[in-house]
């Protein structure tokens, strides 16, 4: 009797495993994943075995939406980028580093005197002393490209910031942060940007489908971004700010004029985000819109040619 107990569970874990494999095995297509981590951001870009994390929300929530759009075999990311030091965009951080290798972090040059902040800092520094310095942490730049395999690449149009080589005698006193080319430079930072204007924004590209991930960027930001040129019609935009009155101006959703919108805040959210005029804004130009705070979860799927709704 014993041993018809034990084969009948190994049969049901043996078809456990192969069920769960199957149910999570990687298919052809890009999957955008605009993850529910109430008032906060997390975006999940998925292809194949690839994988880009853009912000990790405010605490241990993302790893909810990780495990369940990276298979439980996966246990690694090719690039997690901190769009900015605000603790509903890092809180969450530390978790991921702490359960995931990370080739690479990208973040912005700004610091916060806040705890989550330092905690951030120190889950960095683990991450790259534990992990043999495998993992780099790089400094974004308006301008620079990279690429997460030869179907989705993504150009960094923000934040407006300088850098300048150090010089080596500040070396071994100066926090070393590691450009695309592995040089030695330190940030030149304009007292009068605003965090949310020192935001990483994201210009996505997957083939036909352009998408565009603003952090918080707000109306300051978004000129900077005008007058550099590396405006274009875009398919999705992740609405700045979590839909803040305080950012997408008329004049930039005119520019970009999104098919859809996705707008990321949580459910009653003490700052009213998404704000009434942002909604009404986005519909005048005929976007669809997408709340995380309302529907959960958000995700498109696409193959470069078209994109849909995930059901």
């Amino acid at each position: 009797m014993k041993l018809l107990v034990l084969k009948l569970f190994f049969s049901s874990f043996f078809v456990w495993v192969v069920v769960s494999i199957v149910n999570q095995w990687p298919d052809n297509f890009v999957h955008l994943i605009f993850c529910d981590v109430g008032q906060g951001d997390a975006i999940l870009i998925t292809h194949g075995n690839q994988q880009i994390l853009v912000d990790g929300g405010p605490d241990e929530k993302v790893l909810s939406c990780l495990e369940n759009n990276i298979p439980f075999w996966d246990k690694s990311i090719n690039y997690v980028i901190a769009t900015h030091m605000d603790s509903d965009h890092i809180g969450g951080l530390p978790a991921v580093f702490a359960s995931y290798s990370v080739d690479v972090i990208l973040k912005n040059p700004s610091a916060k005197k806040t705890a989550v902040f330092e905690a951030f800092e120190d889950a960095v520094s683990t991450k790259m002393v534990n992990s043999n310095h495998d993992t780099k942490v790089v400094s974004t730049y308006r301008g620079q490209k990279l690429f997460l395999d030869g179907l989705v690449q993504f150009s960094v149009a923000s934040p407006q910031v300088q850098y300048q080589r150090l010089i080596s005698k500040n070396m071994d006193v100066t926090e070393t942060i590691l450009s695309a080319e592995n040089e030695l430079f330190y940030p030149i930072l304009n007292k009068n940007i605003s965090e949310n204007d020192l935001s990483i924004v994201l210009f996505i590209t997957i083939d036909d489908i352009t998408v565009l991930l603003t952090g918080d960027m707000e109306l300051e930001g978004e000129l900077a971004v005008i007058k550099s040129g590396m405006t274009e019609p875009v398919s999705i935009i992740k609405a700045g700010h979590h839909g803040s009155k305080s950012s997408s101006s008329r004049q930039f959703i005119s520019i970009l004029r999104p098919e859809v919108s996705v707008i990321s805040s949580g459910i009653n959210n003490q700052y009213n985000h998404p704000f009434p005029r942002v909604i009404d804004l986005f519909r005048e130009f005929g976007a669809n819109i997408y709340r995380t705070d309302s529907q959960g979860t958000v995700e498109f799927v696409t193959d470069g040619v078209k994109y849909w709704e995930a059901i």
